[in-house]
């Protein structure tokens, strides 16, 4: 089976708000959070390196970091989701990806992330986080 990450990236100005990226219309063109496959690394290490070559956020941009968040299986892949909260200046970028994924990124409430990501098992994942960020 297939390992995969997701990582969530969320940033706490007057509330919490998520990124989400919209992929390129050959790739879909829905909005997702930061995923990717597993290299050879922890599923961590490949968080934070999606996080970096997708977004271009950096792990001294991360303030605090949620692991086990959620996990999920889609076809053969069994991905782990991660959540990273970055400091509210934090400057995300799409264009220094060498793939090309994705064509914007938007700033958005858990509200908004919800009617807009296509997948339950994001949704899902956005809400046990949304959850544990209300109780903390």
């Amino acid at each position: 089976m297939k390992q995969a990450v997701q990582a969530i990236a969320f940033r706490k100005r007057e509330n919490y708000e998520f990124l989400l990226l919209k992929r390129i219309p050959a790739k879909g063109g829905f909005w997702q959070p930061v995923t990717g496959g597993l290299e050879d690394e922890t599923h961590l290490e490949g968080a934070f390196r999606e996080l970096q070559e997708e977004a271009s956020i950096k792990k001294d941009n991360v303030i605090r970091t949620f692991e086990n968040v959620h996990e999920h299986q889609f076809d053969d892949t069994k991905e782990s989701v991660f959540a990273f909260e970055v400091s509210p200046e934090t400057e995300v970028s799409i264009q220094n990806n060498i793939y090309p994924e994705h064509e914007e990124f938007t700033w958005v409430s858990y509200t908004k992330a919800i009617e807009m990501l296509k997948w339950d098992s994001n949704k899902e994942a956005f809400t046990k986080l949304n959850l544990y960020l209300q109780d903390s």
